[in-house]
């Protein structure tokens, strides 16, 4: 299996893609930086980063997510020049 940085960051991202949109399908939608105790409750079975991050690294690929650019050298020296 080919782990480099690129490869992993995808991965996590994909298991966060997952979590919100398991999240989301519970009913939790919006913009919250609070929950309620019933909606904690709610997505209790959710609390398992494991499911979520083995889903995302058999699914890395077919995920809907954009592509992880690597900086070249002069991005890395100077920035991104936009």
């Amino acid at each position: 299996m080919n782990w480099n940085s690129a490869h992993f960051v995808k991965i996590v991202r994909g298991a966060i893609y997952l979590w919100a949109k398991a999240l989301i399908a519970q009913g939790l939608t919006g913009v919250h930086n609070h929950y309620t105790a019933e909606q904690r409750a709610l997505v209790e079975e959710l609390d398992d980063p494991q499911q979520f991050w083995s889903k995302a690294t058999a699914e890395v690929d077919s995920l809907p997510m954009p592509e992880i650019k690597t900086a070249g050298f002069f991005e890395r020296m100077f920035g991104r020049a936009s």
